[in-house]
């Protein structure tokens, strides 16, 4: 029983990982998506240095930001953070954007396997998985 017992935890902490690690592609491939269409035909980007300090919010298939992000601006690094609801509430991540006066930008994903009114909580079990792009 005993043996039987600690299988069932094993296999149900992978699935959970599992949803983790989903959440943050998911928000990985929305980040990227994001980053290719806030370049226009001209090939000018809403995170141009010569722009404000803002962009439109991420939006891609549905996905809601629960928390607004924000832009940090400085005059060799811009930033912006959200946390994103997945799968109809029921996943969370939480994306950062740093785009650099370089030219070279970094995309950061952190998925979770519950909800974003769960994240922070110690009351919970949460699974944290997370990756990262840059070009």
């Amino acid at each position: 029983a005993s043996l039987g017992y600690k299988q069932i935890l094993l296999a149900s902490s992978s699935v959970e990982s599992q949803y983790a690690f989903y959440a943050a592609d998911a928000a990985l491939e929305c980040l990227l998506n994001y980053d290719q269409k806030m370049i226009n035909t001209d090939g000018y980007s809403w995170f141009s240095f010569d722009n404000a300090c803002s962009a439109p919010p991420i939006s891609c298939e549905g996905v809601v930001a629960t928390i607004p992000g924000g832009w940090s601006c400085t005059s060799a690094l811009r930033t912006y953070t959200e946390r994103l609801s997945l799968d109809g509430g029921t996943h969370c991540a939480d994306i950062k954007i740093y785009k650099q006066s370089s030219g070279s930008t970094d995309l950061y994903a952190t998925g979770y396997n519950v909800p974003c009114s769960v994240v922070g909580s110690t009351d919970a079990r949460i699974v944290v998985r997370g990756l990262h792009a840059s070009y």
